[in-house]
């Protein structure tokens, strides 16, 4: 591909800023934050937001609220006026913004016997060898009726096993690796749990199967027992185990069969009694779609965020993995321990942690003034970050066998955070298109549209042909708000998009001033190139030229508008003439009597009107209302229109449909040369121009 100087408006890309700020520190509060009620003063300060819920239990979570932000956190608590095992140890689940515990699990246990002899290898069987275990044994798990559905038992049994884990096993496994230990050095390190699976008969298997998916089987033989309790219901209770083995012990059929199905966390990666805060959390994909992850088993895998206070993010599951960006751009759920001989600058274990970046919209203009007037909730709620790795990579999704998979990329990608339902999701949206949006509300009012009809609509600008036209804005990249995976490689430009929409309405058959309409449709970006002051205004403040989503000005603004939350910017939102459904129209006035946002297709449209083009008036409409989504593919602005735009607003849909497939292909196709262009309007356009435009310049 040619190399070729690239225009774009530079207030797009300073964005790009805030990954040289190292000070800033977001934590869990700033990216689920949005809704900051109050901050109580004195002592521990005590953040309150409005409400927030995990969709899966959505009702239940809500009335359980107390319209605050909060965090989770794990305490350990051992023995106690309260215990009733020997040995008895208890994790509890706490909300950061009251008291009480929200679940529990409590369990004892007692050590292996220290008298154990020499092994006779001939007359070992299971139950011998879980004899000589370490016993431990769950008596309650508990989570409160409005906090399940997110697997926080499972976070709880796999902490208990944490626990117990560092407790009997962390030592003999350090002492393992200096020297050879005994057979039944190996058994006593290892830990044998047990428990009573209690259901209701009629979720038969439903509590079963959540402990066989934390490694957990029915016991040999075992019996299992019916009680009824007094309150008309029958349960039964299945007696359970697992055998939490020694690393040292490598001929264990049952760690083979479980002990890969999940990987408990080391000391270092407890959540229980540390610094910092965690979340339940939906990872999602733009269309609400679960994000998968290289090496996830099988099933529902729940995800918590964790804080760790320090600047740093993870993302682990119930059952004890952590989320690992890998050097070589993969991203796995893996154990805090696997890897530990992997050729990288950086240990594994640093590998689970991400920096959160923050992308304001409003980074160019934020002041203490505009603090005061910037919306809140809506407009916060909707802002992108991004996720740094350790190896300077961002976190990232790529399609896989129709699903999403987690990986990184070196280019940012960005994510938004709904508090609402407590889920982060990797969207197609660019820091450059929603400060561009931002700005369109902002700018685009009544008055600022007659003023701009008032500057060029005397078409006093230059004299030029549509080809020359065509030929200057091969240097504006067509994808204006992508982030550019390379400085030297921006992508294919307007004119490659133009000239591959033109040949999208050619090969469907469509007419040839369809295909003329697709041809010229960006065009409005050469006042960028024939007009000093446009070009230095659209560098440094608001470039109307590109083409995003219109919206008719003078009147309110659908609530599904592009960017709505933008709107309470637009200074018409308070003008009692324009707020209104109609504004300054009457009813079915017809969309030839309106005025549109100010944009390039918008300019084009009056252009060819005033050089008399001989389009067809569905042509033109084409032009002018393929950016109005809202109304022909939506229904919006009905009190407006009349017969006449009911006739074009299926021709309008359609082209804009083809227009916008055409962008997508632009993504994968090489940037056209001036030779395969100059062939393209040789042997077909050239003559389509000059039927319905004339040979002269055209009056810009």
């Amino acid at each position: 591909m040619e190399e070729r100087a690239v225009k774009k408006a530079r207030y797009m890309s300073k964005w790009e800023n805030v990954l040289v700020d190292e000070d800033s520190k977001p934590g869990l509060l700033q990216l689920f934050g949005s809704r900051q009620a109050r901050r109580h003063q004195g002592g521990v300060s005590n953040f309150l937001y409005e409400n927030q819920a995990h969709p899966r239990n959505h009702e239940r979570f809500l009335h359980e609220q107390d319209n605050g932000f909060f965090t989770f956190r794990l305490e350990h608590r051992e023995g106690g006026p309260m215990a009733q095992h020997r040995g008895e140890e208890r994790i509890l689940l706490f909300r950061s913004d009251r008291v009480g515990a929200i679940a529990k699990i409590i369990y004892s246990s007692t050590p292996a016997p220290t008298n154990n002899r020499a092994l006779d290898k001939n007359n070992v069987n299971e139950e011998y060898e879980l004899g000589l275990m370490t016993q431990a044994k769950i008596h309650v798990l508990d989570v409160k009726e409005p906090y399940r559905g997110m697997d926080l038992g499972g976070l709880l049994f796999s902490q208990a096993l944490c626990s117990l884990r560092h407790r009997y096993m962390t030592d003999v496994e350090k002492r393992d690796r200096q020297q050879e230990s005994s057979d039944a050095s190996q058994y006593a390190s290892s830990i044998r749990c047990q428990l009573d699976a209690e259901e209701d008969v009629r979720r038969h298997n439903k509590l079963v199967h959540f402990y066989e998916n934390l490694g957990c089987q029915t016991k040999p033989r075992a019996k299992i027992q019916y009680l009824n309790n007094n309150d008309g219901e029958t349960y039964r209770k299945i007696p359970m185990q697992m055998a939490l083995r020694s690393l040292s012990n490598k001929e264990s059929g049952s760690h083979t069969q479980h002990g890969r199905r999940r990987k408990f966390l080391a000391a270092d990666g407890s959540l229980v009694d540390r610094r910092g805060c965690f979340l339940p959390i939906q990872l999602l994909d733009i269309s609400g779609s679960t994000i998968h992850v290289h090496n996830q088993s099988g099933g529902r895998q729940d995800w918590l965020i964790v804080d760790d206070g320090e600047g740093n993010i993870q993302f682990r599951t119930t059952h004890g993995l952590y989320l690992r960006a890998d050097p070589d751009g993969q991203c796995s759920a893996a154990g805090v321990s696997d890897d530990e001989d992997a050729d990288s600058d950086t240990p594994p274990e640093e590998w689970a942690n991400f920096r959160l970046y923050r992308v304001s919209d409003a980074l160019q203009e934020y002041s203490a003034d505009d603090m005061e007037s910037e919306p809140g909730h809506d407009v916060r709620q909707k802002e992108l970050w991004m996720l740094k790795t350790v190896h300077g990579t961002f976190l990232a999704v790529i399609p896989e066998n129709d699903v999403h998979v987690m990986c990184c990329s070196k280019a940012p990608t960005f994510w938004q955070a709904d508090d609402d339902t407590l889920s982060l999701i990797c969207t197609s949206d660019t820091p450059s298109r929603r400060q561009h949006y931002r700005k369109t509300w902002i700018k685009q009012t009544v008055g600022y549209v007659q003023e701009m009809h008032q500057r060029y609509l005397d078409f006093q600008l230059a004299k030029m042909s549509i080809k020359d036209a065509l030929n200057l804005i091969k240097c504006i990249p067509c994808h204006t708000y992508g982030v550019a995976k390379s400085r030297t490689d921006p992508g294919p430009s307007l004119r490659t998009l133009c000239f591959t929409t033109a040949e999208a309405a050619r090969d469907a058959g469509h007419p040839d001033w369809v295909q003329l309409v697709a041809l010229v449709h960006e065009l409005g970006a050469v006042v960028n190139f024939i007009d000093m002051n446009t070009a230095a205004e659209s560098e440094d403040d608001y470039d109307w030229t590109i083409t995003c989503r219109s919206r008719v000005v003078g009147c309110k603004a659908p609530d599904r508008a592009n960017f709505n939350e933008f709107h309470a910017l637009n200074a018409d939102e308070s003008d009692t003439r324009y707020n209104s459904s109609l504004g300054m129209y009457y009813h079915g006035c017809g969309l030839d009597k309106v005025l549109l946002a100010w944009t390039g297709p918008e300019y084009t449209y009056h252009m060819l009107k005033h050089n008399e083009s001989l389009i067809p008036k569905e042509g033109l409409a084409m032009l002018r209302f393929f950016s109005l989504g809202d109304w022909h593919s939506h229904e919006e602005y009905r009190q407006l229109t009349n017969a006449d735009d009911a006739v074009v607003q299926p021709l309008v849909a359609e082209f804009d449909q083809l227009r916008r497939e055409a962008r997508r292909r632009c993504i994968s196709i090489d940037e056209m040369t001036d030779e395969q262009c100059d062939k393209l309007w040789d042997d077909h356009y050239g003559s389509i121009v000059a039927k319905y435009c004339g040979d002269e310049d055209l009056s810009w």
